[in-house]
């Protein structure tokens, strides 16, 4: 089956990772609380556009669905609640735009329940390919899921021995 990924924001840097996504023909689930951001997200291509609150998250998905989530609503209080909303399901790979000490101060935030998912969360997102226009990113986010879902770092495969 296809990969499912939960894009939580809809900014406008979630259509490249819509759009790469859609390539590999993953699922694209995208979800953001503001109503005017899912109107604009139609042009996106996903899937599913929803507009849900964090609070309502579990109820309005089966979230043991997706394999992997990104957290991009570019907002502190609303990327929390998210992740709240998100700390006891199963998704594998749980990614937040950001530097480290973002993640960190997310994961504090959260207290026993940063415990259940401290493992599977990842920030800053995506492989190092020196990514900076919103398609880099997105590009570096795709492949950095793509690689720890099959078990790999990425890297060059000609740095690869045997």
């Amino acid at each position: 089956p296809p990969l499912q990924l939960l894009i939580l924001g809809a900014g406008v840097d979630t259509k490249p990772l819509v759009d790469f996504a859609k390539l590999l023909g993953w699922r694209v689930t995208v979800v953001d609380y503001r109503p005017h951001y899912i109107q604009r997200a139609s042009a996106f291509h996903a899937d599913t556009l929803l507009e849900i609150l964090p609070d309502e998250l579990g109820n309005a998905l089966d979230l043991t669905q997706f394999s992997a989530v990104i957290l991009m609503t570019h907002n502190m209080e609303y990327d929390k609640r998210y992740l709240h909303a998100i700390a006891d399901c199963i998704i594998p790979f749980i990614g937040l735009l950001g530097p480290a000490h973002r993640k960190e101060r997310l994961l504090q935030t959260l207290g026993n329940d940063a415990q259940k998912i401290q493992s599977r969360v990842f920030a800053p997102i995506g492989l190092d390919i020196g990514a900076q226009t919103p398609e880099e990113i997105a590009l570096s986010i795709i492949s950095g899921i793509q690689a720890y879902l099959h078990g790999r770092e990425g890297g060059q495969l000609s740095h690869k021995i045997g």
